[in-house]
């Protein structure tokens, strides 16, 4: 099973030096972790600095062991940690494990979704998703149409339906990313752009 995790952090108010961060995440931090800056439109923190990690061969009690020990590096080295993150990629296997809840990440050429007639009855259609853009402010080329569910059969369906909106309005896709959250220590920091899920 494939997981990915994710540590967001702050400087106890103060704005973050990237370059101390990134080489943190380059050094010190577990193999590979990359650091990534999320915009997310609408919510009450949009800016969200965080580490990206993807784990192809261990087991989810290593990926969290490795995670926490992270955690830790990064609060002594000054860092407020704001939450700790762990997916799963859904697949056949994710059936039999509990989750809080899915979401799936649909990756979208920018100029596409400019250039669309985003007309109220379109945008109606997204908000009938609890649909939310966000932004990997180190690409300017792409943004990513976000939705959530209480589970994967509901996160796959809504999928399908939001993706027939985007194609029916031109809107170009590059990538469909569907995950399931195995643990979220601050659902809460997306206040504003997606909330927890209510269905599905």
């Amino acid at each position: 099973m494939n997981f990915e995790s994710h540590i967001t952090v702050s400087r106890y108010g103060e704005d973050i030096d990237m370059e101390d961060f990134n080489e943190l995440c380059e050094g010190e931090l577990t193999d590979d972790t990359k650091p990534i800056t999320i915009y997310a439109f609408g919510a009450e923190m949009p800016k969200q600095v965080m580490t990206s990690n993807s784990f192809d061969e261990n087991t989810y009690l290593e990926v969290l062991e490795m995670t926490f020990q992270d955690v830790d590096i990064l609060g002594n080295e000054g860092f407020e940690v704001q939450r700790v993150k762990v997916e799963a990629k859904i697949d056949e296997d994710i059936e039999n494990i509990p989750i809080l809840y899915a979401e799936a990440h649909i990756k979208i050429i920018d100029s596409s979704y400019k250039a669309a007639d985003l007309s109220d009855s379109i945008e109606e259609q997204l908000r009938k998703f609890d649909a939310r853009p966000s932004r990997n402010m180190a690409d300017k080329d792409h943004r990513f149409i976000n939705i959530r569910r209480k589970s994967v059969s509901a996160i796959n369906d809504a999928t399908d339906g939001l993706v027939n909106v985007l194609l029916s309005n031109g809107i170009l896709i590059k990538k469909i990313i569907k995950e399931a959250v195995l643990l979220d220590t601050n659902p809460g920091i997306d206040k504003g752009w997606i909330d927890a899920p209510v269905r599905g």
